[in-house]
């Protein structure tokens, strides 16, 4: 289970006020353990999960809650392998 840094949940607040993701499908370059997907992911109609750590990748996998509309891929955001219309929504949390 990941341990949450966000005990005043201010980081999902600013996030949800910021992007609406209600049934986008969404891109989120550096997912890493995915603590932050999980707090949004239910809302969206997909979201695909890119790191290029691949044990971050798999920590990902391992405690992803079930039923979330994720996919996790090992990628860099420098190279996507994706077509550019396949996302409504990029999402980059401390990926720079």
């Amino acid at each position: 289970m990941p341990t949450w840094q966000d005990p005043n949940d201010d980081e999902i607040r600013y996030f949800n006020n910021f992007l609406d993701v209600a049934d986008q499908r969404v891109l989120e370059i550096g997912v890493g353990d995915g603590r932050l997907t999980w707090r949004y992911a239910a809302q969206a109609r997909r979201v695909t999960g890119i790191d290029p750590l691949y044990d971050d990748v798999e920590t990902a996998r391992q405690e992803r809650p079930p039923a979330l509309p994720v996919d996790l891929a090992i990628a860099r955001g420098e190279a996507l392998p994706f077509r550019r219309d396949v996302f409504d929504r990029a999402v980059l949390s401390w990926s720079l």
